[in-house]
């Protein structure tokens, strides 16, 4: 029959749980073996108490090795985990910078057909102006005649960069007034002004008035 030394065994597992409370990973595992190397020299344990302490670190050790295994294993899935979430974030980037890129494209072509449309704009207000303009003078010089009183006759009428120069004669100076007053109540005319005149005397000793007047072209 073989009897067991409860108080070293004991002793045994109490050196077992100091090390795994006060230290960790290879270097404990050595602690111990060498701990229970020498309190089995010092303390004259019998080989059956030396196989169950040595029994005990094996188990330690396994446990140790598993729990360290099971950490490498979680940090593997975690690194595993955060490179997929930043493969997903690159790739929603990616995404992102795409439509981005389309939308700057986009804006381009905008712009472009908006410079275009002012373009076309501009030619066709041009064309319509030109074809009103074409149609103009002889309406303006329809209403010219019209408003001429019979006392006035002119010498030069011109219209140029839109501003009219009028050069002509009367008998007085109210009636070049009147014929002012008639040029602006019409739909060409505008900003009527006197320039210069003058009083001759011609013979049989009448007066004779000769005017310049300018005027805007509505």
């Amino acid at each position: 029959m073989i009897k067991v030394n409860l108080q070293h065994r004991k002793a045994a597992v109490g050196v077992a749980a100091g090390s795994a409370t006060g230290t960790s990973g290879t270097g404990s595992l050595a602690g111990l073996i060498d701990r229970i190397r020498s309190r089995g020299a010092g303390d004259g344990f019998s080989a059956p108490d030396q196989r169950s302490t040595a029994i005990l670190g094996i188990i330690y050790a396994v446990v140790l090795a598993g729990g360290w295994w099971m950490l490498d294993q979680q940090k593997s899935e975690m690194l595993a985990r955060v490179d997929a979430e930043i493969q997903e974030i690159d790739s929603k980037l990616n995404l992102v910078t795409s439509e981005l890129n389309k939308t700057n494209g986009y804006e381009q072509i905008k712009k472009s057909l908006e410079s275009d449309e002012k373009t076309i704009r501009t030619k066709i207000e041009t064309i319509q102006e030109l074809i009103r303009d074409r149609s103009a003078p002889p309406k303006i010089l329809t209403t010219l005649s019209e408003t001429i009183p019979n006392e006035v006759w002119l010498q030069d009428f011109s219209l140029q960069n839109r501003r009219f120069r009028i050069l002509g004669n009367s008998g007085n100076m109210d009636v070049v007034s009147d014929f002012m007053k008639s040029l602006e109540e019409t739909i060409y005319f505008k900003g009527v002004v006197l320039k210069s005149s003058r009083q001759d005397t011609i013979k049989g000793g009448r007066l004779s008035a000769s005017f310049e007047l300018e005027a805007e072209r509505r």
